[in-house]
């Protein structure tokens, strides 16, 4: 992997983007995945602005999400209100000089005890449309539209392989996969590894964090139980312009913490950069 990447979160309190990103930047990150507080967002020059201070520029954003942004609804009506959204979320980020909008195949359930393998299974074919349509979003606004993995309670996408499957259907180059390697941790019944190895050939983008299969914790790698030795063996696999986006919320204070410790030589080794495929 050639790319190393980070989130630039816009409008929370307990993060300020240009001291933050500079932090990162110490890690060797070169792009951003853009990622806003939808009741507190930055203007696109504000946002633009932010990343040039840092001499770092937006490879991707993403893209917003909840119970009215969702592609995989049983009704239609929800389902095109989702398609209306995307068309806004790419259009943005072709203004922040990106191409990537990472898309949640559902929102999270308040009761998880709700959501039954059947109705995984009638989400099947309503997702399945909304990929289409999003294939040719993508293809018109010179975007590519990342599905991601995401954990168990959420109404439909945990399942890494069965999207990877969807998205070999629809064969587009506007329609990629998103891998987030914590959501796979906490879902997978093999391992990490073995789970992207499954959906190598579809993923274009990562996010990675670690945690300890209970919790959505977004941790630090190696601070969680993801075999990060054996993932990165997977990772190489993958053409050099893929971007591992480190997907972390933590301190600034902490970061640097961390880069004192070692961190950036960890990340080296554990993804593949400078290992990938030309």
């Amino acid at each position: 992997m050639a790319r190393l990447a980070t989130v630039a979160a816009f409008g929370f309190p307990d993060f300020n983007p240009p001291t933050l990103l500079s932090v990162y930047q110490r890690l060797g990150c070169k792009t951003l995945q853009f990622y806003r507080n939808v009741k507190n967002p930055p203007t696109v020059q504000e946002a633009l602005d932010v990343a040039r201070d840092v001499g770092m520029t937006y490879d991707s954003i993403h893209g917003v999400f909840g119970p009215e942004h969702d592609p995989s609804s049983l009704e239609a009506e929800i389902r095109a209100e989702a398609m209306a959204t995307y068309r806004s979320e790419g259009e943005l980020v072709r203004e922040l000089g990106g191409t990537g909008v990472v898309v949640h195949p559902a929102p999270m359930c308040p009761d998880p005890v709700r959501i039954s393998p059947a109705s995984r299974d009638a989400r099947i074919d309503p997702m399945r449309q909304s990929m289409d349509e999003l294939a040719r979003l993508g293809e018109e606004l010179g975007v590519i539209y990342l599905v991601e993995n995401i954990p168990s309670n959420y109404y439909f996408g945990s399942d890494a392989q069965q999207l990877a499957d969807m998205l070999r259907q629809v064969n587009s180059p506007n329609l990629r996969m998103c891998f987030d390697t914590g959501h796979a941790h906490m879902t997978t019944k093999k391992t990490v590894a073995q789970d992207l190895m499954d959906c190598l050939d579809v993923v274009s983008y990562f996010h990675i964090n670690d945690n300890d299969r209970r919790l959505d914790a977004h941790a630090i790698p190696g601070q969680g139980t993801i075999d990060w030795p054996s993932l990165a063996t997977v990772i190489a696999k993958l053409p050099m312009d893929v971007s591992v986006m480190l997907e972390l919320f933590h301190s600034e204070a902490e970061m640097n913490r961390q880069i004192t410790i070692g961190l950036g030589d960890k990340l080296k080794a554990w993804l593949a950069l400078g290992q990938g495929t030309n």
